[in-house]
């Protein structure tokens, strides 16, 4: 499996391997890359909006980390907290920068990633948001 997993980072086009993914497993997955080590000693709001054509069935999703908590908690539904930092997205960018197809400065150059809010959380996202174990790769198919 690992085999083919880097052989697809290295062959597929970024958007054909990102294109069909759903909304709700990427921000699963965007869950467990979340290195709570690297947020603040305090609650952190953060909101995803993913203004993808056509729009996601649900477009909007927050992570609330508390302190000592082991993961963030996930919620569809707006927790009612106040947001630290907003996310702007799309699936296909913030797919590539988990999978090491794109990064951060990137998508922020190029318009696939805005962040606004809490300018410590924005700066430190490549800190606190991790990348795939395939990131490293050498070869791998960028998003163009």
């Amino acid at each position: 499996m690992n085999a083919l997993a880097e052989w697809a980072q290295c062959n597929i086009e970024a958007e054909i391997a990102l294109g069909d993914v759903d909304v709700s497993t990427l921000m699963w997955a965007v869950r467990r890359k979340i290195d709570l080590a690297e947020l603040p000693r305090r609650r952190a709001v953060i909101r995803f909006h993913f203004r993808d054509d056509p729009p996601p069935k649900c477009p909007h999703y927050w992570f609330v980390v508390e302190p000592g908590a082991d993961l963030p908690e996930l919620c569809s539904l707006d927790p009612r907290r106040d947001v630290d930092l907003y996310v702007e997205t799309g699936v296909v960018s913030l797919g590539a920068i988990l999978e090491g197809r794109s990064s951060i400065e990137r998508e922020k150059e190029r318009g696939g990633l805005f962040l606004s809010g809490d300018p410590g959380l924005a700066r430190s996202m490549d800190r606190w948001l991790r990348t795939s174990v395939y990131a490293a790769l050498e070869g791998i198919v960028q998003l163009s």
